[in-house]
């Protein structure tokens, strides 16, 4: 399964430098509907709308889009045949997830490794209930995998290599899996191409590959099994996954990452790997919200400010450059305050107190839903774009 990693670093990290195409910003004002959440995968977006139904755009070859067909996008379509409204939304590598109001998980997309938790391998493009589930309080997907909370347990179901799935196993799995451990009262889940990690009781812990040490346990040896982060066993109050990099919100106002850091993705000034958690650098004010992308980090301050750090290759960091950033630094694109924001692979998308979303970042399969999309050039990028 490491092939699929190499392929990800090269997407990632070695296209730093190129020259791009850079067009002057396009920012449209349009009609209804507004947004509430916004949620960036590797190669497409999609929104929860202000009545709770979903759209999506960009990349769309496994159906991830969810409107019935493998045509990608570059503006926002509906997804189809989900008539539950929906509570939170989660997009993955190939593949997304809603969590409805009424506790019901549906996925669609890619399928390979039994992401979709439907209980086959057959890849939807259109929204397929998960197995079994029900009650769910909260949920992640990663690359390839994709995990629920319950009130007393974590399910999760997808590729397993390394034991991202946390059974204690290696074995995919095509339905919902119980995690290890007692797992009573998890507050939030975060699910990244090659680790999971959980909050509870406001500590952290986490499982899967840690080659980079992105479990944060101090080791670099892979757990099939939920294993504490070091210095984070209380006072937490958010986390998110990257690809091999992790980041926590402590309730002091402090943020903290760890993991892999060749670009930067870690925020205290080096591009040294940490298997132990480090204090992002230069931090000034309170923070809200993190979001940990491909190999960049982004965050929303308690006044709706949206700063950045890490790879900026693609200009995911939103500050009209292509330099990477080793510490934090202030989206400067961003028009007015957000109230959410979410890193993808290579770009990033937040949502305006207005109810407007904005992206910025890499477009070449459309995901930052500007009506434009640009096959061309690599490297070719449209900055920003926002719609109602």
């Amino acid at each position: 399964m490491f092939d699929k990693y190499a392929f990800r670093f090269f997407f990632i990290v070695a296209f730093t430098g190129v020259s791009s195409f850079v067009f002057t910003p396009l920012y449209l004002q349009a009609s209804a509907p507004k947004y509430q959440l916004i949620a960036a995968g590797e190669t497409h977006t999609c929104a929860i709308t202000d009545n709770s139904s979903v759209v999506c755009w960009g990349y769309n070859y496994e159906g991830q889009l969810g409107d019935g067909t493998q045509i990608s996008r570059s503006s926002p379509a509906n997804v189809i045949n989900l008539a539950q409204p929906v509570a939170q939304l989660s997009s993955g590598g190939n593949h997304t997830c809603a969590l409805t109001k009424t506790g019901n998980v549906f996925c669609w997309g890619s399928n390979r490794y039994g992401q979709l938790g439907d209980g086959s391998q057959e890849r939807r493009t259109s929204p397929a209930q998960v197995s079994g589930l029900n009650g769910v309080l909260a949920l992640s997907s990663g690359s390839w995998h994709t995990c629920a909370v319950l009130a007393d347990s974590v399910k999760c179901w997808g590729w397993n290599g390394a034991g991202l799935l946390g059974d204690g196993t290696q074995t995919d799995q095509l339905t919902p899996a119980n995690v290890q451990g007692s797992l009573r009262g998890v507050q939030h889940i975060a699910v990244g191409a090659t680790h999971t990690c959980i909050l509870i009781n406001s500590g952290v812990k986490c499982w899967g590959y840690n080659n980079y040490g992105q479990l944060g346990d101090g080791s670099t040896l892979s757990k099939t099994s939920p294993t504490d982060v070091i210095g984070l066993e209380v006072d937490v109050q958010s986390i998110s996954v990257g690809d091999w990099h992790t980041c926590a919100i402590k309730k002091d106002g402090t943020i903290w990452c760890w993991g892999y850091n060749l670009a930067y993705q870690i925020g205290d000034g080096t591009q040294i790997d940490r298997s132990i958690p480090v204090k992002v650098a230069n931090l000034v004010g309170s923070f809200a919200q993190i979001s940990a992308g491909g190999a960049h980090t982004c965050v929303r301050t308690m006044a709706g400010m949206a700063k950045c750090w890490g790879v900026n290759d693609s200009k995911q960091l939103g500050d009209d450059s292509f330099e990477p950033h080793n510490t934090i630094i202030d989206v400067s694109v961003l028009p007015k305050p957000i109230l959410d924001i979410s890193s993808g692979g290579k770009h990033t998308c937040a949502i305006l107190l207005s109810g407007e979303y904005f992206c910025w970042g890499y477009n070449a399969t459309g995901q930052l839903g500007n009506g434009i999309m640009n096959t061309a050039s690599l490297f070719q990028v449209f900055l920003p774009f926002a719609a109602r």
